[in-house]
């Protein structure tokens, strides 16, 4: 894993603890395999839990000196992915994740986080994301893989133009969250010009 030749990330699931250590959730399981086509739309590995090789570390140490992103993790995920790299996924946890008022994001817990996070996307947050991810990988091009650029190109297209051609660029960019339902969601966004 970690210890491979080329470019690996790893990351995995924690458990949502409170001030005091009590329990309080675990963190979304993923099922899908990771993949750029799914760091383009998603998140999965958290900061808290993400370990980098040295050359996942050189690369997104070039990368970050040529610009900014929105999250660290989620933009590790990106280039390590894009770059051709391995990225690692364990749906178990081991880590324990404090959450408290100053958490800059925190985990989703309950259905009120979750629906926060809805309302805020429809309000563009999720769009204003994705901009910032795809112009910060637009300074790195040269840091991705062929097949990398080519699916980044497909996404980009899909974030413009008519509501039918965004969601034609949009399957075939092959761009994806980890469950069917995310998806359509993600498909639902394209559709309203929230991408």
């Amino acid at each position: 894993a970690i210890g491979e030749d080329g470019p690996a990330l790893h990351g995995s699931r924690a458990h949502f603890v409170d001030a005091e250590g009590r329990v309080l959730a675990m963190s979304q399981a993923f099922k899908r395999a990771p993949s750029f086509r799914n760091a383009l739309a998603q998140n999965i590995i958290a900061g808290n839990t993400a370990v980098l090789n040295r050359e996942a570390f050189a690369i997104l140490r070039t990368a970050s000196e040529r610009t900014d992103y929105p999250f660290h993790d989620w933009f590790a995920y990106l280039i390590v992915s894009g770059a051709g790299g391995r990225v690692h996924y364990a749906p178990t946890g081991h880590l324990l994740y404090r959450q408290h008022g100053g958490n800059a994001v925190g985990g989703s817990i309950g259905i009120v986080d979750k629906a926060d996070r809805i309302r805020r996307s429809l309000r563009g947050a999720f769009r204003d994301y994705v901009a910032r991810n795809v112009a910060a990988l637009r300074r790195c091009e040269d840091l991705l893989t062929p097949e990398a650029r080519s699916t980044l190109d497909l996404f980009d297209a899909a974030r413009t133009g008519a509501p039918a051609k965004r969601l034609r660029m949009l399957k075939a960019s092959g761009v994806h969250r980890q469950t069917a339902s995310e998806t359509l969601m993600l498909y639902a966004a394209a559709l309203i010009d929230r991408l």
